[in-house]
């Protein structure tokens, strides 16, 4: 089974093209995608019901890849890192 990736590294990483090109490059299933960000299918079924792109044809499913970075970019943005603990009372941070 392939390595799996947080969000972060989907988001950040550049695609590399495979060896010998296929239609579906750049197409992911639910399951290679749910792999992709380190997420049960539930989650992935549950990003749609949100907006998530999905083309459906039948029972079939495909996610273009950089739809979905697009889209995890819009909707799920990676929060700030926060400091330590609050800051004292009564002063401004």
């Amino acid at each position: 089974m392939p390595d799996t990736l947080p969000i972060e590294a989907l988001l950040a990483s550049s695609e590399t093209p495979p060896a010998r090109p296929t239609v579906l490059d750049g197409f992911l299933s639910r399951k290679q995608l749910a792999a992709d960000v380190n997420r049960d299918m539930r989650t992935i079924l549950r990003w749609e019901k949100q907006g998530l792109p999905v083309i459906q044809r039948g029972n079939l499913r495909l996610y273009d890849r950089e739809q979905v970075r697009a889209w995890l970019r819009r909707e799920l943005p990676i929060p700030e890192p926060r400091g330590r603990g609050r800051p004292p009372k009564g002063r401004a941070a």
